[in-house]
């Protein structure tokens, strides 16, 4: 009888090991599993930022964008006054040349 307690021990403690190394599979599976899932938010978290980033680069270079028409535009006006003052004093010195003549 001694001989079949040990046959059966050694089965059960087969039938553990078993067990204990399927366990230990189960929750390396499951580890993988989390660390892959905690890399892809870590890649997503990154591209969502990169995207942001670029966002507020192309508000920027709008801005600026903008910022530089409104510019040209106010040098554009500048010059239109100046040549227009200009062609007013032109029109005055010759009205007074011509008045002097008279």
């Amino acid at each position: 009888m001694s001989t079949t307690s040990t046959i059966t021990e050694t089965t059960q403690q087969r039938r553990d090991r078993l067990l204990r190394v399927q366990a230990e599979r189960q929750r390396a599976r499951e580890a993988e599993e989390a660390r892959q899932a905690a890399e892809f938010e870590a890649e997503m978290k990154a591209l969502e930022e990169e995207a942001a980033r670029e966002a507020e680069a192309a508000a920027e270079k709008k801005r600026l964008e903008e910022e530089a028409a409104r510019e040209a535009e106010a040098a554009a006006e500048k010059k239109r006054l100046e040549e227009q003052r200009l062609a007013e004093q032109k029109r005055r010195a010759e009205e007074n040349g011509r008045n002097r003549k008279e």
